[in-house]
């Protein structure tokens, strides 16, 4: 991770042959508290909140993410994407044990090129802050925990650039239309890059606003 003279923030990565392992695997901003059981194997970060507006079920979250500027650029590009991801939990992940991890949402911007094509129906686009975004993958079981996960895509894209707002309202829509109980956790959102064998590169970005009903967080330098 790095901050520039323009006070401008990013990371880094080069990840070239793990030889099996999948780290590392997502380099991210995080906001909130991971969705998994903390005694498990995937709890990986601190089983507490970096923030007072997270968690909180998604009846009670109104929410949108405000990104500056956002860049990559890569050097070699193996596999790689570009976007927020969200989490939502059966359980509040503060009150202890499993809370019961039960989606992960992918937002993408950007992706490699030859990326696995869209199976969903292209007719059920959503627009968000004034860009559509198109359902392209959605699996039942996925991940070392079997969660469901879906997979949005720019419709424009891929690009490697991103400047604008992401209203999380019309996703969480979208998943209670498709099944989600509209009392399940929202976790953690997080902006990352998902990389894998071959992929070198940076992201920049200027800012980071994280907006949940009317409170606002973001990047916070020292002098």
């Amino acid at each position: 991770m790095f901050v520039n003279e323009d006070r401008s923030v990013g990371w880094s990565f080069d990840r070239q042959s793990c030889m099996g392992s999948q780290n590392p695997d997502f380099p991210a901003i995080e906001f909130g508290i991971h969705p998994f059981d903390p005694a498990g194997s995937l709890a990986q970060t601190p089983s507490y909140s970096s923030t007072t507006l997270l968690p909180m079920q998604m009846k009670d979250l109104n929410a949108i993410v405000t990104i500056e500027n956002l860049a990559i650029s890569l050097s070699e590009a193996g596999s790689w994407t570009l976007g927020l991801r969200f989490w939502l939990s059966e359980f509040n992940p503060l009150s202890g044990g499993d809370p019961g991890v039960q989606l992960q949402f992918d937002v993408l911007w950007g992706w490699q090129a030859g990326r696995t094509p869209c199976t969903q129906p292209a007719s059920e686009v959503q627009v968000s802050e004034g860009k559509s975004y198109l359902p392209c993958l959605h699996e039942t079981m996925w991940g070392p925990g079997n969660w469901e996960h879906w997979e949005f895509r720019l419709q424009s894209g891929p690009a490697t650039t991103f400047d604008g707002a992401v209203d999380l309202d019309t996703f969480f829509g979208y998943a209670e239309g498709k099944g989600a109980s509209n009392t399940w956790w929202v976790t953690r959102i997080e902006l990352g890059t998902a990389i894998d064998d071959q992929t070198v590169g940076e992201v920049t970005l200027d800012d980071i606003t994280f907006s949940m009903n009317g409170l606002s967080r973001s990047i916070e330098l020292a002098d």
